[in-house]
């Protein structure tokens, strides 16, 4: 039988992923060892219990997809110190706003994350390495997702918005919010067979099809293993166009046809900024420019049900 460490972000969806653990408990209907619980205490735990823990077959994520991710990173973490040693599988429950991920391993409820864990079918996943700076440290982190550099709004979409509009409609709300202010940067860009530096509105590298509770389509067609990282240039265009022409066809993927958008596949990607740069991965702020974003194909494992 699969040794299983479970690590939950009591905090996630403004405390839901607590109500969430019960309801597995509830359905899993099998004894688990305290030793094989671990609750985090703040941001960052997650990855660093991933990163220690031995002997372990799978770790399961109790949360959002910002728990999810820093799992993955601890993982990452743990092939990167130790090499040659047991390397863990990732499985999730679902207990976020958005819950991204999961949807990607085709988990849409916390009912279908046990018969996942259950079954224990895997698959590799690709993911994005971020390597940028936090004030004057060099940091690492991994996407499982997406990162974008440019046109931080996920920040806005804060947990209280997510509870009052749900996940997908608080996504949208915070970009239109930051469409209203933003101001493109000058990007210096290498990647792909590209090279500019110029304003641009956002760079976004997405690793799978769909993020924001869904409802918006970062790289139409995209699957977490289908060996790609796909890259989005968003030009800069005024504020008008921005909201009537390109936001309302974000959910259908549609605003990569849009005149000026350019859409591509890469290995690795570096962007530098004139002035710094936050980032934004897989929802969470994190680090600043510059950035190196680069492709790591089936790296992990990952339990799912697609």
């Amino acid at each position: 039988m699969d040794k299983k460490l479970f690590i939950i972000n009591p905090a996630g969806f403004g405390g839901f992923t607590t109500d969430v653990w019960h309801e597995f408990l509830s359905l899993w209907g099998k004894e688990i060892l305290p030793e094989h619980i671990y609750v985090t205490t703040g941001p960052g735990d997650a990855r660093k219990k991933a990163a220690s823990c031995d002997n372990f077959d799978v770790i399961v994520a109790v949360g959002g997809d910002g728990t999810i991710g820093e799992v993955a990173s601890g993982i990452m973490d743990k092939i990167k110190n130790n090499p040659g040693t047991k390397i863990p599988a990732l499985a999730a429950i679902p207990g976020g706003a958005g819950n991204d991920v999961c949807r990607a391993l085709g988990i849409a409820s916390v009912a279908q994350a046990v018969d996942a864990i259950l079954a224990n079918k895997q698959k590799p996943y690709d993911l994005i390495r971020v390597d940028c700076m936090n004030g004057q440290e060099k940091v690492q982190r991994y996407a499982m997702m997406f990162a974008n550099v440019g046109f931080p709004s996920n920040a806005l979409a804060t947990p209280f918005l997510k509870r009052l509009l749900g996940g997908r409609l608080a996504y949208h709300f915070a970009i239109f919010l930051k469409l209203l202010v933003h101001r493109p940067p000058t990007l210096s860009f290498d990647g792909g067979g590209r090279i500019f530096n110029e304003a641009k509105w956002t760079i976004l590298v997405a690793n799978i099809e769909r993020a924001g509770g869904g409802g918006v389509c970062l790289a139409p067609g995209s699957r977490y293993d289908d060996g790609k990282m796909k890259i989005t240039i968003v030009p800069k265009r005024n504020k008008l166009a921005m909201l009537l022409k390109v936001l309302p066809k974000i959910a259908a993927g549609k605003h990569i046809n849009e005149p000026g958008f350019d859409f591509f596949s890469a290995s690795e990607a570096t962007v530098l900024a004139q002035n710094k740069c936050i980032l934004e991965i897989d929802g969470d702020t994190f680090g600043e420019t510059p950035v190196t974003f680069t492709h790591c194909p089936g790296v992990i494992n990952v339990v799912c049900l697609n």
